[in-house]
């Protein structure tokens, strides 16, 4: 079996939308992933998660949800900045479970060489590595 790829990273959010609709998710290529704009949740989803009724309708069977365009995005820079630190976030955990692996190797073979420095060096990438997911960096 083939495993299908995402679009190619980084992922931008469109400068550019029309005043009725919402920001575009935009990939690499320059073309558009998706849109991020009015809510409409499947009368069995409204159910599932016991949302109010006071949702209005607009189709039969469906509850629609107003969010701010400011909402839209907010919405659209979130899922851009958690997708394009997905690898770099996954790449930092393995690279702290190989050093914490490292430095229990060295406790228990009491050796204690460079623990120290080995931490530090490992919490400064998981600080840097949180800060740019948070868009912090």
């Amino acid at each position: 079996m083939t495993e299908v790829k995402h679009t190619p990273l980084p992922w931008t959010v469109s400068d550019y939308y029309e005043e009725e609709a919402g920001p575009a998710i935009i990939g690499a290529d320059g073309y558009p992933i998706a849109d991020v704009e009015d809510t409409a949740i499947m009368e069995d989803w409204v159910n599932a998660l016991g949302l109010p009724d006071d949702h209005w309708a607009e189709y039969p069977g469906q509850a629609y949800i107003e969010r701010p365009m400011e909402e839209f995005q907010a919405n659209a820079e979130f899922i851009v900045r958690a997708v394009n630190n997905h690898e770099a976030l996954l790449q930092t955990l393995r690279d702290a479970e190989d050093a914490l692996k490292g430095m229990v190797y060295d406790f228990e073979h009491n050796t204690g060489e460079n623990v120290d420095a080995d931490i530090n060096h490992t919490m400064e990438t998981i600080e840097q590595a949180l800060a740019k997911a948070k868009g912090e960096s």
